[in-house]
C-alpha cells in the first residue's frame, strides 16, 4: 500500500509539475503578448507624434514661405511705384546740375520717361496666367507642326519607292 501511495504521490507531483509548467508557460506566453502589444502602442504613438511634428514643420515652412512672398511682392510693389515717381525727378535733379544743355543720352532718358506711363502691377498675375495659357497653346501648335511634317515626309518617301516599284515593274 505505501508503493501506491507514494506511485500516487510520484503521479501527482509529476501532474502538478507539468500542469505547473503549462501555467509558467501560459503566463510567459500571455506577459509576451502584453509587452509586445504594449511595444506595439508605444510605436504607434511615437510614429503618431512624429508625423504630428513633421505635419507641424511642414506647416511652419508653408506659412514662413507664403509671408516672405507676400512681402517680396510688397517689395516689388513699392519699388515699381517708386520707381516710376521718381524716375522723372531723378532727371530734373540731373537737368538743374547740368543747365540746359543735354547729352544725347538724357534727351533719350527725358523722352522715354515722359512717354513711358507707369506699369500697373496689379494685374501682373493675370497676364502672367495669359502668357503661360498662350505659351502653352503655341507649344501644342509646333508640337503638331512638327508631327505632321513628319508624317509628310515619311508619306512622300513611301510615294518615292512606290513609284519605284512600279517602274520597275513596268520595265519588267
Amino acid at each position: 500500500m505505501k508503493d501506491y501511495t507514494v506511485l500516487n504521490l510520484s503521479v501527482f507531483v509529476l501532474v502538478n509539475t507539468n500542469l505547473c509548467s503549462v501555467e509558467l508557460e501560459e503566463n510567459r506566453k500571455s506577459e509576451k503578448t502584453v509587452k509586445v502589444a504594449e511595444q506595439q502602442r508605444v510605436r504607434a504613438e511615437k510614429e503618431r507624434d512624429r508625423q504630428t511634428r513633421i505635419a507641424e514643420e511642414r506647416q511652419r515652412k508653408e506659412d514662413e514661405e507664403a509671408k516672405k512672398r507676400a512681402e517680396d511682392e510688397a517689395k516689388k510693389k513699392k519699388v515699381l511705384s517708386n520707381m516710376g515717381a521718381n524716375f522723372g525727378g531723378f532727371l530734373a535733379k540731373a537737368e538743374q546740375k547740368r543747365g540746359k544743355r543735354l547729352t544725347g543720352r538724357e534727351i533719350k532718358r527725358k523722352t522715354l520717361s515722359e512717354r513711358r506711363s507707369p506699369l500697373g502691377i496689379e494685374n501682373l498675375r493675370e497676364d502672367g496666367q495669359r502668357a503661360q495659357e498662350m505659351w502653352n497653346w503655341v507649344f501644342q501648335l509646333e508640337s503638331e507642326k512638327f508631327d505632321l511634317l513628319d508624317q509628310m515626309k515619311r508619306q512622300k518617301y513611301e510615294i518615292v519607292v512606290l513609284l519605284n516599284r512600279i517602274s520597275h515593274a513596268q520595265k519588267l
